[in-house]
């Protein structure tokens, strides 16, 4: 429709009117903040009279269809039998007795908080220079984890053209199977790409024996809705499990990627992470699989869960610098492990673990769907999924509260 919201200026907000932006399946003009009905002074702010069924209804109504936006405090022209024509008349703002920055808060957990299963990625925005107050402007991403109930009634709502309709059976059928969809096409994604590893098809020659394959793919990638352009990408945030300082350019995307000469010489990746230009990321490693002090191959889980959890905080950085919403798929894959064994250097581990039995371990799948969720909790169910391979029977990232331990 326009750029995005957090690029918004007032002048964003005025150019609505002055062009005469029609409602439609995806903007939708609010006079004020839907207003409790038992409410009866008229002199409480839009904040403080807030109907939170109402509002909520209308976000969750744009996630369950194509996404949109919410602007609140801009009235609707009316034809002369009363009948809204979905142009904007007038631009008052809203009465607020709050900093914007609090209401933006407060709406955008409210929104969390009162959505089943939560709605995130909502964004708002308050402008001031209006007459009454500010104009607040939400808006909403398609979601991937839809469909989203109000927790209040229970009921679901979807977006059709200018209006907002209760969804009916067949339309939350075809919703929950389109999520279902979803998680299978990241599946097949990432088993594509472990095919294309596994015949030594990626950027550049990797060296040989076990390796990690991380894929961080986000939702909102899998139809279009996202581009990245690589050439203007935060480098410094592409960053492979433990190093690589080269880059370059190949047929899939942007990578970094650090090497070694094999035993013949020729220069392996020891470790390299591309990104697509869909916004899916893949690191690669086999630096990290390191041998244990018997000279055999091994898994040292704790540096394993670190080198992860540090690129995947690096990656989300960069998936907010660029604007790409939650919810992301997470996938693990040790690859050419059999027969691996734990390193205990860094562990307190005296009892017997045993061989890695399976030449590849798919970690459990995750759905990021958080940006203020605790990361190390998130990551959790596949590094205890990791450590049970080798013998043991949790991570030993964790404290005893389940606390990331760094």
């Amino acid at each position: 429709m326009r750029r995005p919201l957090a690029e918004w200026t007032t002048d964003d907000v005025r150019a609505l009117l002055t062009e005469q932006v029609r409602e439609d399946s995806r903007l939708d003009y609010k006079e004020d903040f839907p207003r409790n009905r038992l409410e009866r002074d008229p002199a409480k702010s839009s904040l403080e009279a807030l109907d939170r069924k109402d509002l909520v209804a209308d976000v969750t109504a744009f996630a369950n269809a194509a996404g949109g936006l919410l602007i609140y405090g801009v009235s609707e022209e009316r034809d002369s039998a009363g009948v809204s024509t979905g142009l904007p008349e007038s631009a008052a703002g809203l009465l607020c007795v709050s900093p914007i920055d609090k209401v933006e808060m407060r709406l955008t957990s409210l929104v969390r908080d009162n959505t089943d299963p939560p709605l995130h990625g909502v964004l708002v925005r308050g402008f001031d220079g209006f007459s009454k107050g500010p104009i607040f402007v939400v808006e909403v991403a398609r979601s991937w984890a839809a469909p989203h109930a109000v927790k209040d009634n229970g009921r679901f709502y979807r977006r059709h053209g200018t209006m907002n309709a209760p969804m009916d059976a067949s339309s939350l059928r075809r919703a929950f199977l389109q999520s279902h969809d979803l998680l299978n096409e990241i599946r097949r994604f990432h088993l594509d790409r472990l095919a294309v590893i596994g015949r030594d098809e990626q950027p550049m020659p990797l060296m040989e024996g076990g390796r990690i394959v991380v894929h961080v793919v986000p939702f909102a990638s899998l139809d279009g809705q996202v581009s990245v352009d690589l050439q203007q990408l935060d480098r410094s945030r592409v960053r492979p499990l433990t190093s690589g300082e080269l880059d370059g350019y190949g047929l899939e995307g942007y990578f970094r990627y650090a090497y070694r000469d094999d035993a013949q010489g020729r220069q392996k990746a020891v470790s390299y992470a591309l990104v697509f230009g869909t916004g899916a990321i893949e690191a690669v490693d086999t630096f990290v699989l390191a041998g244990s002090g018997s000279g055999k191959p091994g898994i040292r889980t704790r540096g394993i869960e670190q080198a992860i959890r540090s690129a995947l905080e690096s990656y989300l950085g960069l998936y907010a610098r660029v604007g790409v919403v939650p919810p992301f798929a997470l996938t693990i894959t040790l690859a050419g492990v059999r027969g691996y064994t734990l390193v205990t250097s860094d562990l307190d581990v005296t009892a017997p673990v045993r061989p890695v039995a399976k030449d590849t371990l798919h970690l459990p799948d995750l759905i990021l769907t958080d940006p203020a969720e605790d990361l190390g909790r998130a990551l959790r169910p596949a590094f205890d999924a990791l450590s049970r391979s080798v013998g043991l029977p949790m991570s030993r990232s964790y404290d005893s509260a389940g606390n990331w331990q760094r």
